[in-house]
């Protein structure tokens, strides 16, 4: 099925992913003042959660603390943004930053070692994330990261987001999920 952005929000809060955020589309323009004008900043537009103001420009906002609501979603989609989903609260990501096929095949065979088939989002591919439900009520699991010389391993967590649904800048092909999205 061939998602379009604006449906891509409704079907991942209707399979009850609540903390969803906007992401910034690549190549919007960024209002003057954000931080994210910096050129520095630039490789991450596409990556970054941020809403449209009426001026057309594109910033960012207090994502981290703010839980989305079904009026939100509708806004959000009606601005044309991608789709992120913040991290924590017993969802985690492991993501295989890496694009040497090797290190990211031997990537995969651990997470399959350790946890079966998750399920998988890749935008640039061999990179990829995989999803995973925790029970870390007592103890959240912390954030990690692991770099090696041709990438790196995180575990994304609470204070983290990641993107499910949008157009990777680097590739301009939209993100996806070969096996399907499941429900939370």
């Amino acid at each position: 099925m061939n998602m379009t952005e604006t449906s891509a929000f409704r079907k991942m809060w209707d399979l009850n992913y609540k903390r969803l955020l906007p992401i910034i589309p690549p190549g919007s323009p960024i209002w003057p003042g954000s931080l994210l004008a910096a050129p520095n900043r630039q490789g991450s537009i596409g990556k970054v959660p941020g809403i449209k103001f009426s001026s057309g420009y594109w910033g960012s906002f207090d994502w981290a603390s703010h839980e989305a609501t079904d009026d939100d979603i509708v806004r959000w989609e009606a601005m044309g943004a991608g789709v992120g989903l913040k991290l924590g609260q017993g969802l985690i990501a492991i993501d295989s930053d890496t694009e040497n096929k090797a290190y990211a095949y031997e990537i995969l065979n651990i997470v399959q070692e350790h946890f079966n088939d998750l399920p998988v989002r890749l935008g640039n591919a061999p990179k990829a994330a995989y999803l995973l439900r925790v029970s870390d009520a007592d103890s959240p699991t912390p954030y990690s990261r692991i770099s090696f010389e041709h990438g790196a391993v995180e575990i994304l967590t609470e204070g983290k987001q990641m993107v499910v649904h949008g157009v990777h800048p680097k590739t301009g092909k939209p993100y996806h999920w070969p096996r399907g999205e499941v429900p939370f």
